[in-house]
């Protein structure tokens, strides 16, 4: 599918699924006026800035598609593969870990499971949209991958919710939340 075109109606879940990925995210922070809902969205954000910052440095480009004009960005490691990944596996990582005891047991399956399965979806659309290849949709996966590792680790050895809710209080008060 052309970068150009629009595509079917079922497949907006996916060609808007920055918008629809930063609004539930920036919806659960306010929502749960959670610290770990705030770290969450910090490292969506820093994951992403990092993955755009790899990608200027690698410069690979995006694959050319007929009738399209040559992409003006570079396409290694996908950005929105890097994000999804890091959300879903934070996610996976985080109902099994302690730190959601309140979670039921069927939401510490079903809610990863069905994050993964859009994640899976949101990178496969990378491809068949056109707008990488599929080494860079891996790298992509794998940056986020290694990132939620590092940042669920951070959180479990040292940011934690006690000692992140008084930041947060800070900068909640701050900007009026």
């Amino acid at each position: 599918m052309p970068r150009s075109a629009p595509g079917p109606w079922y497949a907006l879940p996916f060609t808007k699924a920055n918008i629809l990925v930063t609004a539930g995210t920036a919806a659960f922070i306010l929502l749960t006026r959670s610290a770990h809902a705030a770290y969450f969205g910090a490292g969506t954000l820093v994951c992403t800035l990092s993955a755009k910052a790899l990608k200027r440095l690698l410069r690979h480009s995006r694959p050319l598609t007929p009738g399209s004009p040559q992409p003006r960005t570079y396409g290694m490691p996908s950005t929105h593969t890097s994000a999804i990944a890091f959300q879903s596996l934070y996610i996976l990582l985080t109902c099994l870990s302690s730190s959601s005891p309140g979670l039921p047991r069927w939401a510490r399956i079903s809610l990863p499971a069905a994050y993964g399965a859009y994640a899976a979806g949101v990178a496969g659309s990378r491809i068949w949209m056109g707008h990488h290849t599929l080494p860079q949709v891996l790298a992509g996966a794998g940056f986020g991958a290694v990132f939620a590792c590092g940042w669920s680790a951070l959180w479990r050895d040292w940011a934690r919710e006690e000692v992140a809710r008084p930041v947060v209080g800070l900068l909640g008060g701050w900007v009026g939340m």
